[in-house]
Order: structure tokens, then sequence, then C-alpha cells
């Protein structure tokens, strides 16, 4: 019983003294511990925690010297001249390329020129030229002293003719000849008016055609051209007046272009034979006309 007390007193005294607080020890006027920037205050839970390696903080200069500063100004001043050069040297290049594209386009302007007028060339060395061979009249009337003109009459027979040989001197054939002659008089020793018509025949019975016809080359023809009346040629026999025909020669030559050769001569009887019918300075040229 007494060892039952007794235990029951030591496990009291334990228990009481277990429940016992410590108090914190005084601190008086100790300033407070200021924690470092780099190195944190340790709690009491790390404070047994063994630091293995310390930590360092690398500071970097982001400023360069003197010397790095005019070195990159140095080298962004070459870039800027190389920049400028390459700009100059770019447009130098698109300038010359320019030029190039206008010579080329000059040139095919001018081989498509040399190559129509090199077909222009072909053709005319080609195509038919029709023209007046050799002209002279036929009229026994002249040598009448009681002479009349003939009157138009249904059945009417023709005694005096105009006789123009007509002739093609190209190297093809010309189709749908055909001629109209006239005749003009006027004072003697007198020329044409300047803005003289020469597609105007102030006598409509004076007019001779010739039906359209075919030319081989050098194929030469002799058309007739009939005269009501003759005075004139006799008037101009008497050297009274001067006497000029004219007319025109219309045909088309192989490549469908039409052509009209005209022609003007003064009758000059006085003369030898062969001059009688001498070209005049005007109305004696070939032009391009409609087609038919």
């Amino acid at each position: 019983m007494r060892h039952l007390f007794a235990i029951s007193a030591l496990m009291f005294a334990f228990h009481a003294w277990s429940n016992v607080s410590v108090p914190a020890p005084f601190k008086g006027h100790q300033p407070p511990q200021q924690q470092s920037a780099c190195c944190p205050q340790q709690t009491s839970s790390s404070q047994n925690v063994t630091v293995k390696s310390p930590v360092e903080v690398k500071l970097l200069n982001s400023g360069k010297t003197t010397k790095e500063a005019d070195e990159d100004t140095k080298e962004r001043e070459d870039k800027a001249s190389s920049d400028r050069w390459m700009i100059c040297l770019t447009g130098i290049l698109g300038l010359i390329a320019f030029l190039q594209l206008i010579a080329f386009g000059a040139q095919a302007i001018y081989m498509r020129k040399a190559f129509f007028s090199e077909e222009d060339t072909a053709k005319r060395q080609l195509r038919a030229y029709v023209g007046h061979a050799d002209i002279e009249i036929d009229m026994p009337s002249l040598r009448l002293k009681n002479y009349a003109p003939q009157k138009m009459v249904p059945g009417i027979l023709y005694k005096d003719f105009i006789l123009i040989g007509i002739k093609n001197f190209g190297n093809t054939p010309a189709y749908d000849v055909s001629i109209v002659i006239g005749q003009a008089p006027r004072p003697f020793m007198d020329k044409l008016p300047i803005d003289f018509n020469y597609s105007v025949v102030e006598n409509p019975s004076d007019l001779g055609f010739v039906s359209r016809q075919s030319l081989q080359p050098g194929q030469r023809v002799v058309t007739q051209a009939a005269q009501l009346d003759v005075t004139p040629f006799k008037q101009a026999q008497a050297k009274t007046i001067s006497l000029f025909l004219f007319g025109t020669i219309r045909y088309t030559d192989i490549y469908g272009q039409r052509w009209a050769n005209h022609f003007c001569f003064a009758y000059e009887p006085f003369r030898p034979h062969t001059f009688h019918f001498t070209p005049y300075e005007k109305n004696n040229y070939e032009e391009k006309i409609p087609p038919l």
C-alpha cells in the first residue's frame, strides 16, 4: 500500500514539473537585428540547415568605352555609305535596262519597217507597170479641103482616130486595163492653166474608151480613140491654137492594187514627125486609186 502511494506521488510531481513554462530571456535595449538583402534571416526551423555553396551576384556593365562607341559610329557610317552606293548602282542598272528596252523597241520598229520595206520593194519589183508606149494620129479627114465633122448616129463608122500604144512594162500581168483620153485647145503657144482639171474633158464626144482587158508582161496593144471632129487638129496644124491631149490609163496589179497612170502631151505638128507629141510638164505621174 505504501509502495502504491509512493508511486502515485512521484507521478504527480513529474506531471507538475513538465507543465511549468520556461520564461524567455530578457533582451533589454538590444537593437533589432537587420536582415541582409542577400542573406535573409533564418528561422528556428532552418537554423540547423548547412549552406553548401554561397550565392553569387554578378553585375553586368552595359556601358561602352569611347573607342567602342567610335567604332560603332564608323561602322554605321560605312554601312550607310555602302547602302548609298548600292542604291546608286541599282539606279544606274535600272537606267541602263530602260535604255536597252528603248533600244530594243527602236530596233524592233526598225526591223518591222525594214521587213515591210523589203516586202514593198519586192512588190514594186514584181508588180505590173502599164503606161503609154507611143501616141500618134490616124486622121484621113485632115487632108480634106471641104471637111465636115461626123455626127453620132446609130451604126456610124468612125474615120479618124488617136492611136495610143500601151504596154505592160512590169514582170506580172495587169488586169482590168482601160484608157480614156481627151483634148484641150489653147491659144497658140499658150500653156494650160495652173488649176486645169485634167479629169474634165471639154467635149464629151471626143472621149475614147477601150474595154477592160489583161496585159501580160511585155505585152503591147494599140488602142483607138475615135474622133468625131478633127477641127482642133487642123487648127493646130495651121498654128492658130495649141492642142493638148491628156488621159488616164487604169489597171489592177496581181496584189489587187488599182493604179492610175496619168499622161499629157502637147500636139506640135510643125515639128518632125517623131516629135509631134511632146510630153507636157504636168500630169505625167502614177498614183494609187480605190479598187473597182
